[in-house]
């Protein structure tokens, strides 16, 4: 989980997460042998109607890279990340007409110069505007975030012919690859999901509350206002919402006595948009949290509430 948002010189990701969530997984985010450490398989999945193209992306310190198809007709692309060195992340979405790359670096920017700064920890209205211009002027469909060693897989649906980035979203978003969606859209292979995660626009999550250790999941973002993501964060055993949010709010940069190894994460998904998660965790209790900055108040939404304890067995 990135500390995007607050980050230095205001730079800021469109999985925009808040440093004191750094603190919430602490050292219990190093993935396990047991658990996240070990590479997951590919999702299984349905009888295939079409190919399903494969982007394979592998970022070290050094290195961002992009294995696949460049071109391909629109609908549901498999995806997959390798971390090496290090927690990396990257998504995958639009610019909608007039709007580029230098733009949203500088909205971003402004936006993280100023979160947070006005009276009583708010966010001035000034920044609010940047942060509303990135959320109505971007299309975002998913991505992954993986701890040092770990490999995540998913699917996301790209749903009309267009131009598509395939992007670092560590910091500043960076290393945009392009990817070229034809149409018509076609069917193509469903991967096998065991229980569905909403998020909705009154900052909660729904959906099912017991989820699979090992498996795939599907992630939907039915909010009309605002990008989610879904971290999921292995906690001990009656670890309350309760006690993480009163953490959150602390302000403390320290890791707290209930964080536990195991970490699985989705970088930002759009309104109305999905995608399916495929990870290997240990099994127990886990956090569900949401860090995106809210678009009217500037706070990440895990701060106003967005967190939700699940199972998985």
């Amino acid at each position: 989980m990135r500390a995007l948002g607050v980050a230095p010189a205001g730079a800021v990701g469109l999985g925009i997460a808040a440093t004191a969530a750094i603190a919430l997984v602490g050292a219990g985010a190093t993935a396990s042998a047991a658990g996240t450490h070990a590479a997951q398989a590919a999702p299984r999945a349905h009888h295939a109607v079409a190919h399903t193209p494969h982007l394979a992306v592998t970022i070290s310190k050094k290195h961002f890279k992009v294995s696949g198809p460049t071109t391909f007709a629109a609908g549901r692309v498999a995806i997959s990340l390798t971390s090496k060195g290090g927690e990396y992340q990257f998504g995958v979405g639009r610019l909608k007409k007039g709007y580029t790359w230098h733009k949203l670096r500088a909205d971003l920017t402004a936006f993280g110069e100023k979160a947070g700064t006005g009276p009583n920890g708010s966010t001035p209205k000034s920044a609010l505007k940047h942060l509303d211009t990135v959320i109505r002027r971007t299309e975002l469909y998913g991505g992954l975030d993986c701890q040092a060693g770990q490999t995540l897989h998913g699917t996301v649906v790209l749903p009309k012919p267009g131009t598509y980035y395939v992007f670092e979203d560590v910091n500043l978003p960076s290393h945009p690859t392009k990817i070229t969606v034809t149409g018509p859209a076609v069917t193509r292979a469903t991967p096998k999901s065991t229980a569905t995660v909403t998020a909705l626009t009154t900052r909660r999550f729904g959906g099912a509350t017991v989820l699979p250790a090992h498996g795939t999941i599907t992630f939907k973002n039915k909010s009309t206002e605002s990008p989610h993501f879904l971290t999921l964060i292995h906690v001990k055993t009656g670890t309350t919402k309760k006690q993480v949010l009163d953490f959150l709010l602390s302000g403390s940069n320290t890791p707290p006595p209930f964080a536990l190894a195991g970490q699985a994460e989705t970088d930002a998904v759009g309104e109305g948009n999905s995608m399916t998660l495929s990870y290997r965790l240990p099994k127990g209790e886990y956090i569900e949290a949401c860090f995106f900055p809210d678009p009217k108040t500037g706070m990440p939404h895990a701060f106003m509430g967005m967190l939700r304890v699940v199972t998985l067995k």
